[in-house]
């Protein structure tokens, strides 16, 4: 290797080393502004909204989850515990999480179930569950 592609190749290491040591905190404050200033500066072009209806946004997604063969079942917000507390015992899961579940009625029991809510659950920890 020339030495003058060392000397790119330990810029290219450092410059990035900056800036994660930036975003984490450990760099110096102009180095965060600077980096701060080169995210703000990108442009946002992409959609901010939208732009099917709620049916049909719903649709999509029903039609994905069975791509991954989830079972989809539509209840109205005031009935999402009793169709989780009917179908756990059919599926003999002994415990579950869930993110907001039930419209955010966190009492949502079964028989021989225990229901954690997901208040920042690692990965690792959701992939505990049987449900």
């Amino acid at each position: 290797m020339a030495m003058g592609a060392e000397v790119v190749a330990g810029g290219a290491r450092e410059e990035v080393l900056r800036r994660i040591r930036a975003a984490i905190g450990e760099g110096s404050a102009a180095d965060a502004a600077e980096i701060r200033g080169g995210w703000q500066a990108l442009p946002r072009s992409y959609k901010r909204t939208a732009s099917l209806e709620r049916a049909a946004i719903l649709e999509m997604l029903e039609d994905r989850l069975r791509d991954y063969d989830a079972s989809v079942v539509r209840v109205k917000a005031g009935e999402v515990g009793a169709e989780i507390a009917r179908v756990l015992p059919a599926r003999q899961a002994a415990d579950g999480g869930a993110q907001g579940a039930g419209g955010g009625d966190r009492r949502i029991a079964a028989a021989g179930f225990e229901f954690v809510v997901d208040d920042g659950l690692t990965v690792a920890e959701l992939d505990t569950f049987e449900a």
